[in-house]
Parts: structure tokens; sequence; C-alpha cells
């Protein structure tokens, strides 16, 4: 296993549930929530790394244009030691905004673009740190990849995609990708009341996912799956891997994989 990171996608959100904890032995890798000095100082402690999830001070959501509150973020992170923003590897400045300005702002594309490429290189700038994006392979296939971004999340779930989807967007990712780029692997570990999950169809999903990375080990920096608690989310019950026992055996063994490579390099 070659990615550095593995951390369920959302893992130390309060509006979800922090579920770090209960994962501690097989993740290194937490996603809090900008301006949590609480959840950098818990990543710390419990020997993991960060990402910082900064959309709501980058971005009047649900548009890519830029927020007044960029300042507030700005003083956030300054407010932090130098201890502190040691354990933040990266911040992640936004999630779908292709289809998300396809569905509500309609923005030429190619301005999306260029707003989000000066939203990384202002907070860069800023931290130092690497930039995170993260949206479906089917934004990526139509817009194309943001060329200011490190970390590209990808997902594509086996609810309503195959593995000849997948691989497809995963090649095509790669191909689009700059060099220098790494990709996040966004796992499927999801079910809602409207999509059930299946376990057994999950799990082979993710064996699709493995053998990408397996192949492709220098192109990925981490694995996200999405996600291990079980909230509401928009109105919808939602599962993660904390319900599905089959799903999170196949993300205990993943995560142990990524951790033991680290260790042992």
């Amino acid at each position: 296993m070659t990615a550095q990171f593995f951390g369920f996608f959302g893992n130390a959100f309060d509006s979800w549930g922090d579920c770090t904890e209960a994962t501690r032995a097989y993740t290194n890798l937490h996603w809090v929530e900008a301006g949590r000095r609480d959840k950098i100082r818990q990543a710390h402690n419990m020997g993991a790394k960060a990402i910082v999830s900064a959309a709501a001070f980058i971005f009047k959501e649900p548009s890519t244009v830029a927020s007044p509150h960029r300042e507030s973020l700005a003083e956030w992170w300054n407010s932090l030691s130098t201890d502190e923003q040691a354990v933040v590897v990266a911040f992640h400045v936004v999630d779908e905004p292709y289809r998300r300005n396809d569905n509500h702002v309609h923005l030429p594309a190619d301005e999306v673009t260029r707003n989000l490429n000066e939203a990384a290189v202002w907070l860069g700038g800023l931290t130092g740190k690497k930039m995170c994006i993260t949206a479906s392979g089917t934004e990526y296939d139509k817009w194309g990849v943001p060329a200011s971004f490190d970390w590209i999340g990808m997902y594509r779930y086996s609810y309503n995609t195959n593995w000849m989807q997948l691989s497809y967007s995963v090649l095509n990712l790669k191909r689009m990708m700059r060099p220098g780029q790494q990709i996040m692997a966004i796992m499927d570990a999801y079910g809602d009341q409207n999509h059930l999950p299946e376990e057994s169809r999950i799990r082979k999903y993710n064996e699709w996912w493995e053998t990408f990375i397996s192949w492709y080990g220098k192109d990925f920096v981490a694995i996200c799956p999405f996600l291990y608690q079980s909230p509401v989310m928009m109105g919808l019950k939602t599962w993660g891997a904390s319900d599905m026992p089959r799903v999170l055996l196949q993300m205990q063994s993943t995560g142990l994989k990524v951790i033991r490579s680290q260790t042992i390099s």
C-alpha cells in the first residue's frame, strides 16, 4: 500500500458525529472543520494528521465566488502555534464545485475553474499546505481538473455506477492530472434510504479501487472512504461503515495497510 493517509471523509465533523476515537487504531487522518483548534489538538494527541475543511470560509456557497470570511480564516490559521500548524497536511477547499454550480449558480465552467484556482493559490500562499478538492468522477470527466490543486479527491459510488465506469473515471483522471498532482480515493462506504447498502456490491467495488491503487501507487496519496458514521444528511437517513460489518472489516484492513506502510518507510 503506497498511500500515506487513511481517514473517513468528515470523520471529525461535529455535524456528522466525530468518529475518530472509534477508528483511531486504523486511521491517521482527521477531517477537521476550519476554526476548530481543539480538533487540531485532538489529531495531534492521537498521532494523526489533519485536513482542514474550509469551503464555508472561502466561497459564498454554493457558488465559487470569493467570501468575505477569508480574512477570518487567515486570522484563525495565524493564531495556531507552529506545532498545531504542523498537524495540518492539507486544506479541503471545496466539494462538488462544478455540480453545484451547474445546479444552482450557472457560471461558465471556465469561470468556476478560475475561481477555484484563485482560491487555491491564495490559501496555499497563506498556509504553505497542500490544496485539496473533491468531486465526482463525472465532474472531472466533463469539466477537467483545476491546475492549482495538489490532491484530487474523486468518488463514484457503487449504487449508481459499475466497475467499468469507475475504471474510466480513474484512468481519465490520471490522464488529465498535472505533474505532481495526486489522487485521494473516496472509497464507497455509503447507503441511504433511497439506496440501501448492499455490502457484497460495495466490497467488490472497493476491491476495484484497491486494484487501481496497487497499479498506480505513486498517483495516490490518501484513501478516504465515505463514510463511517450513520447520520441524517439533508433529511435522509444514511448508513456508513459502522453499520456495515463486512465493509467495516474491509476498511479496517485497508487502513492498517496504509498505517503499516508508513511505519515501515
